[in-house]
């Protein structure tokens, strides 16, 4: 129940008390009256920090139907509201009628996203995706305009790109993350030699010239080992053994190793 009188709306000049990232505007606030039965109307602002439990007045009665909420007085849930009645009467609790609150929506800023330094082989393909909800690609650190399109890199070409990604969530833009793009080249393959063994003869492990060696019984198999074979010399005939290298996570192609164990007489 309430005193009988008009309907009451509150509006903003701007849509800023329905979702903001910070408190930092100042926001205009106006009463409308929705009928002509109060004749002499005064106003009073109210604010209420606590869902609406209790309200203290930010302003005496007027009959000015605005406020200004000053930038920095508001945080996320304060609601605010007028009163109004007959100039004459309102001092009576009695005759004032309440709008329907209005709440203030300050969402904050979504942290930036959660990138890694991304290092790839010459000419393999790119993947681009930045976890986080509605990406922007800038070329700068600060200012410029956003892209929705990941950039398109020539992975063809050796170098070190760099762009910065940031993410919106509920209208809010988060800061910056830098997104550091490199195309490394692939090594050559390591350089060896092919050796001759008696049969039945003890053998060492095979060796290789290059970093991080992988070891492979065949050119296409996919069981590279980091610890070099030692070649069996208990069947004579020829044996091949391939081996690569890999720099900067990118692999080479395979050195053959030809292994020539003679018969003995």
């Amino acid at each position: 129940f309430r005193a009988c009188g008009p309907s009451l709306t509150t509006t903003t000049d701007t849509n800023v008390f329905r979702g903001v990232c910070d408190n930092s505007s100042s926001v205009n606030i106006k009463a409308h009256v929705l009928s002509n039965s109060i004749v002499n109307p005064n106003f009073i602002w109210q604010k209420s920090t606590d869902k609406g439990a209790s309200w203290v007045d930010l302003t005496v009665a007027s009959s000015i139907d605005e406020y200004l909420v000053q930038s920095g007085t508001y945080q996320n849930g304060d609601l605010f509201r007028f009163i109004v009645a007959e100039s004459s009467n309102i001092g009576s609790v009695n005759c004032r009628i309440a709008s329907k609150p209005l709440e203030a929506k300050v969402y904050g800023y979504p942290s930036a996203p959660d990138v890694s330094p991304i290092n790839i082989c010459k000419n393999t393909t790119l993947n681009l995706d930045v976890p986080g909800t509605n990406i922007l690609w800038y070329t700068t650190a600060s200012g410029g305009v956003g892209s929705n399109k990941k950039p398109i890199i020539n992975t063809s070409q050796l170098g070190t790109y760099r762009y910065w990604v940031s993410q919106t969530v509920n209208g809010c833009e988060s800061a910056r993350s830098e997104v550091v793009i490199t195309i490394n080249d692939i090594p050559q393959p390591p350089i060896v030699s092919n050796i001759t063994l008696c049969q039945n003869s003890t053998t060492n492990p095979l060796s290789a010239v290059g970093s991080n060696l992988l070891w492979y019984s065949t050119q296409n198999s996919s069981d590279g080992k980091s610890v070099a074979p030692r070649p069996s010399t208990k069947d004579a005939g020829d044996f091949s053994f391939w081996v690569s290298q890999t720099s900067n996570g990118c692999e080479s192609a395979r050195a053959e190793i030809k292994v020539s164990v003679l018969p003995t007489h």
